[in-house]
């Protein structure tokens, strides 16, 4: 896995204690990284995009300070949704394109966490009618990948 891995984060961690904001999204940590992610005394902001995030790495958060997780494109599932609500420290939580959710998990987290701001683009849209659509955020980048899977021609 290209990237940032255990040894890395050690150095990052050791030469600056005191970081805010980290993405280790693409990286090959281990479920002991993140522990030592949730021990970053100043760490607010934690970016997991295109992770195989466990649900045991994002339990190891749990007693974080992480306040806001963005997680795009990666594996997570609903046993992961429900780890990511247990995280007390949590404000906003942004979901994008983690399509092993289910709708009923992203319900079930609004419910227990009603205190967190919660967006989740793309991961609810499989089941949902378009009259039932509230809002809807699309580029023509995701457009023209479902053109593809479609087999639709167009120019590039």
């Amino acid at each position: 896995m290209p990237g940032l891995n255990d040894q890395c984060l050690d150095l990052v961690i050791e030469r600056w204690p005191n970081i805010n904001a980290l993405s280790v999204g693409l990286t090959g940590i281990t479920d002991d990284a993140f522990t030592k992610i949730a021990n970053m005394p100043n760490l607010t902001y934690l970016g997991i995009t295109g992770m195989k995030a466990s649900k045991e790495q994002i339990e190891a958060l749990k007693e974080s300070r992480i306040r806001e997780l963005f997680c795009a494109e990666s594996t997570i599932d609903d046993t992961g949704l429900s780890a990511i609500a247990s995280i007390e420290s949590l404000e906003f939580v942004s979901i994008r394109d983690c399509h092993s959710l289910s709708d009923d998990a992203i319900e079930q987290f609004k419910k227990s966490r009603p205190d967190v701001d919660f967006r989740a683009i793309g991961s609810q849209l499989r089941n949902k009618r378009v009259d039932e659509l509230k809002s809807l955020l699309i580029d023509s980048e995701e457009v023209m990948d479902m053109e593809d899977k479609r087999g639709i021609t167009h120019n590039r």
